[in-house]
């Protein structure tokens, strides 16, 4: 639900036509069911004061992002630093209005930590007792304004004691996310704000210290699905 000043734009000139509701089934047992959920969406031609706009923060999703099993509790973080937010926030700054903290099944705690001129503020949102099958987007009792320069740091704290091998980034409920999802105003072009572990110091983590007939660079852009890099 958005606050009554808060909005969000459709059919702009120039801009999106239309949208497309995606789901994500989680049916390991591949057991036959009828789906009936959905939203509902509601609308006006009387425009509100601003319009809105999501953020994503925390760790890019990829097998880069390792928890090792047998963990009673394993952190991991993920940044958006102040260049980013120097660069994408208005001078007055953004207001967050509401928070969805997302891991998936290892998931315990998470945080979304919030930094100005290297001094911590209070955290934005914070859930200590993480349930993956209770999930929701949370309004904040106060907006948290955010202004260029401030850093945010999306914190997680998964428990493995159970899982024999590692758990990697990824789009399965066995794999792993951190991520925050904000919803503020006035809506910026900045979509996701995200960090990855490099590739060169994973991989030396593991002794590899270079690819035959492959830079490093090249593998990292792979890990980011763009294109081939010029120095290969």
């Amino acid at each position: 639900m958005f606050p009554n000043h808060v909005g969000l734009p459709l059919a702009e000139d120039h801009r999106s036509t239309f949208f497309m509701l995606e789901t994500h089934y989680d049916n390991p047992m591949f057991r036959s069911a009828v789906d009936s959920s959905g939203v509902r969406v509601f609308y006006s031609d009387k425009l509100r004061e601003y319009d809105g706009g999501m953020l994503v923060s925390g760790i890019t999703v990829t097998p880069l992002h390792v928890i090792p099993p047998r963990q009673p509790q394993y952190h991991t973080v993920g940044y958006c630093n102040s260049l980013c937010t120097q660069r994408m926030f208005p001078q007055t700054g953004i207001k967050v209005v509401s928070v969805l903290l997302h891991s998936h099944l290892a998931g315990r705690k998470m945080k979304l930590r919030h930094f100005r001129d290297k001094q911590e503020l209070p955290p934005i949102a914070q859930d200590d007792n993480y349930d993956f099958n209770y999930q929701q987007s949370r309004t904040l009792q106060t907006e948290v304004l955010v202004l260029p320069g401030d850093e945010l740091i999306t914190e997680c704290a998964y428990q493995t004691v159970n899982r024999t091998d590692p758990t990697l980034g990824g789009y399965s409920t066995k794999q792993e996310m951190c991520l925050a999802f904000l919803l503020y105003y006035p809506r910026t072009s900045m979509a996701s704000c995200l960090s990855m572990t490099p590739v060169k110091y994973f991989f030396e983590t593991f002794g590899v210290k270079k690819f035959y007939n492959i830079t490093m660079d090249a593998v990292e852009r792979m890990f980011l699905k763009l294109g081939p890099s010029d120095n290969q």
